[in-house]
């Protein structure tokens, strides 16, 4: 079914969103950058990058909110400046625990996920900076990143420069404290274009998947790229040691992995893919997939031995001029769909099908989300943003509509990042939060979100006089360039009822629309209690579970949730 529709006031229907923080990230001496955040329970992670230019390093700092020079930048003599890592850990009101960053290096994306010890694993593709090249007699030629942890001490990861900037991947293990607890340099020797996205599991087994040009050495490990645009996933253990690797197959296809997620027991992975020519395949193990020559998307499911449990693809349709362009930027599992987020010139249909399971309404780029079945693959759902220039980052369903958050470029009094929701029955596309700067000349444009619990989180970066977050103006007119403003928003009212809650045994438990569902990386016995003191179900929770219940207050294990 194609959802499509314009966009309806917002607040409509009576939904409220309220800012639980927002902090600006603004770089003295250059743009800042939202990367990417991880979440789980309590802990809240942001990563971001700010760039540095010239040789006076006391310039090159960067501001967090009312907290200034947090961190120094590498000095570079590059036009364009220099991206520095900025890695936070932030509090219930939005201030910083602690910082670790990067002052020497140039990291071009990076990726971060929470692990059980209440730290958080990073995954930078980094690479030597141009004062590196050209100053190799002022600053060491052989620092490809130098990391400053929370107290103040600063580790240097070396590669001899063998005089062209090429890109490697270095992963950190950063504690609950902010200290550097180990890190791994694999080298890669590759373009720009290499990317690596991180999951980890209820184990902390640490997944990496991305694109690679060239073969990838993991350690003694050699993972070969099958063209110039190849995807890899690898597995490292909680030490960050390299476990396996998954290797696809198939005739002559361009592919990538864009994102990566671990839910249910499961690895989940979506990505694009284009054949070179018609009748191309890939094959994920026994399972092929047939691409069109447009940019596909698709999405697998692991077990966490990287062993191909289903994998399916959403074949292009091409817009109204023939032509088709696809952007993967998230993925989520919610209510038994992987959903996948992104932008779509064009639609989608499931492989073998003809009528289209969402479609763009014109010739422009515009937000979509497509959803496969957790169980099977299965493509059945798809929303397309109806208005303007759009992308959506990351989504999430509940009382069966689609809620996704993006951005949006369709006019003066609609521009900006937005939280939309789609319903399913009157394919209504209502925009019920929304940031847009005041007067300014530019727009707010997402970089990440992620729907957790009752909250979402969002990093949006705008160039102007100001952001304005739900009717709050925040004044950025003494600021040189683009500025990162990282946000959480309340969506209780939205939502209901689901919330996230962490147990004395470690069980995680959130409640979902009709049922409860717990995650556990131990053998649990499991209680559930109604409010009359009844137990209702008990069970032992091995990994991750679903109860069914009725609407609801419940006890789990001692915690409150309620179920809708």
């Amino acid at each position: 079914m194609i959802l499509a529709a314009s966009a309806m006031p917002a607040g409509a229907q009576g939904f409220t969103a309220t800012a639980n923080w927002v902090t600006p990230i603004n770089a003295n001496n250059g743009i800042s950058t939202p990367e990417a955040v991880a979440a789980s329970d309590n802990n809240t992670f942001l990563v971001s990058k700010f760039v540095s230019k010239g040789n006076d390093n006391s310039l090159n700092f960067v501001n967090f909110g009312s907290q200034e020079k947090v961190a120094f930048g590498a000095p570079n003599k590059a036009t364009s400046g220099n991206d520095n890592l900025l890695l936070t850990k932030v509090n219930a009101d939005g201030t910083a625990a602690w910082h670790v960053y990067s002052k020497q290096g140039r990291v071009a994306n990076a990726s971060a996920a929470t692990t059980s010890d209440g730290g958080v694993v990073v995954a930078a593709v980094t690479s030597f900076t141009a004062f590196n090249a050209k100053e190799a007699t002022d600053i060491p030629a052989n620092s490809i990143l130098d990391i400053v942890d929370a107290d103040n001490h600063t580790t240097t990861i070396e590669k001899a420069f063998a005089g062209s900037a090429v890109f490697d991947i270095v992963v950190l293990k950063i504690s609950a404290d902010g200290h550097l607890d180990w890190f791994k340099h694999f080298a890669a020797d590759d373009a720009s274009s290499l990317t690596a996205k991180i999951a980890v599991d209820n184990t902390d087994n640490i997944y990496i998947g991305g694109q690679h040009a060239k073969t990838l050495f993991f350690g003694e490990n050699v993972v070969a790229a099958r063209s110039a645009k190849s995807l890899y996933l690898v597995k490292l253990d909680n030490a960050g040691n390299f476990v396996k690797s998954f290797d696809i197959s198939g005739t002559d296809a361009e592919d990538y992995i864009d994102a990566v997620t671990f839910a249910d027991g499961k690895i989940f992975v979506a990505g694009r893919v284009k054949a070179k020519a018609e009748g191309n395949t890939i094959a994920f193990a026994d399972i092929t997939l047939a691409p069109t020559t447009f940019d596909d998307v698709f999405a697998a499911a692991f077990s966490t031995d990287l062993v191909p449990v289903w994998a399916s693809i959403a074949n292009s349709v091409a817009a109204s001029d023939g032509k088709h362009t696809s952007q993967v930027k998230g993925i989520d599992v919610s209510e038994g769909f992987v959903l996948v987020s992104g932008l779509v010139k064009g639609g989608y249909t499931a492989a073998g099908a003809t009528d289209a399971v969402t479609m763009s309404s014109g010739t422009k780029l515009e937000g979509m989300v497509i959803g496969f079945s957790v169980a099977d693959g299965a493509l059945s759902k798809g929303v397309c943003v109806s208005e303007g220039i759009s992308g959506l980052y990351s989504a999430t369903i509940n009382d069966n509509k689609i809620y996704a958050f993006g951005y949006n470029i369709a006019n003066a009094d609609k521009q900006g990042s937005s939280l939309f929701e789609f319903d399913g029955e009157n394919a209504s596309e209502n925009v019920i939060a929304t940031t847009n700067e005041p007067a300014s000349a530019g727009y707010p444009t997402t970089f990440y979100a992620k729907f957790a619990g009752s909250s979402l989180l969002a990093g949006v970066r705008a160039k102007g006089k100001g952001i304005n977050v739900l009717g709050n103006v925040y004044d950025y007119t003494n600021q040189k360039d683009f500025t990162a403003t990282v946000m959480s928003i309340n969506l209780k009212d939205i939502l209901g009822g689901i919330s996230t809650t962490e147990t004395a045994d470690n069980a995680r438990i959130w409640a979902v629309s009709g049922a409860v569902k717990i995650s556990v990386a131990a053998p649990t016995t499991v209680a559930v209690y109604n409010v009359a003191g009844q137990i209702v179900a008990k069970r032992i929770v091995t990994d991750e579970t679903t109860i069914a219940l009725p609407a609801g207050f419940y006890i789990v294990n001692g915690k409150k949730v309620i179920v809708k």
